[in-house]
């Protein structure tokens, strides 16, 4: 999922925006340097650059000023491999809120609740991760009963990490929405976007 957030978020003005009162020192070095090994670059193979210029050739970090050696950790680079990315305050809605309802509706009665926050890797997992402590349903074929999740994980991994690659980071304020309904599982993210997914399906 980091490959598809890394090719994203190269090409998008927004995650290239410093965050004001951060430094590399708000980065996590190891888990930059896991997302590189497993993309099968092996930084000890390169001509090695200091850590501060080869994060900045990779978009984590962006210069303070033209006079000034020190830089301050992007958008992107505090969302993918920040250590505490919603700890800064315009990150502070940069994460997925589970909600599951009694009823078919928004208004029905709330049973379960939870804030997948971190990285957006973790933000993903955390979320399926809440979601599969939401239970299975039941599906009877002839006399024989299975188990079977509210939605297949992969269609759900699949769906949220769309919603945190896509999701217009320009808007704040405003959280991805990974609801449980009765009868539909709703992922909505600030661009607008909605996905819905029907477990009778």
């Amino acid at each position: 999922m980091l490959q598809d957030l890394y090719n994203t978020f190269g090409y998008i003005v927004t995650e290239e925006q410093a965050v004001s009162g951060t430094s590399s020192a708000d980065l996590d070095l190891l888990a930059f340097e896991r997302f590189m090994t497993n993309s099968g670059i092996d930084l000890g193979d390169e001509p090695r650059l200091q850590l501060e210029d080869d994060l900045r050739n990779r978009g984590l970090l962006v210069d303070r000023d033209s006079s000034s050696l020190r830089s301050m950790a992007t958008l992107y680079g505090l969302i993918a491999f920040g250590k505490n990315p919603q700890a800064h305050a315009q990150m502070r809605s940069f994460w997925i809120e589970c909600v599951a309802y009694a009823g078919t509706d928004r208004a029905d009665e709330v049973v379960q609740v939870a804030e997948a926050r971190g990285r957006l890797d973790e933000q993903v997992d955390r979320a399926l991760g809440w979601m599969k402590s939401m239970g299975r349903q039941e599906r009877h074929v002839g006399a024989r009963r299975e188990d079977v999740p509210l939605v297949p994980e992969g269609a759900l991994r699949e769906v949220l990490v769309n919603a945190v690659c896509h999701r217009d980071y320009a808007i704040t304020g405003s959280r991805i929405l990974l609801e449980v309904f009765a009868d539909r599982v709703v992922v909505t993210n600030p661009a607008p976007c909605q996905t819905t997914c029907d477990p009778s399906r």
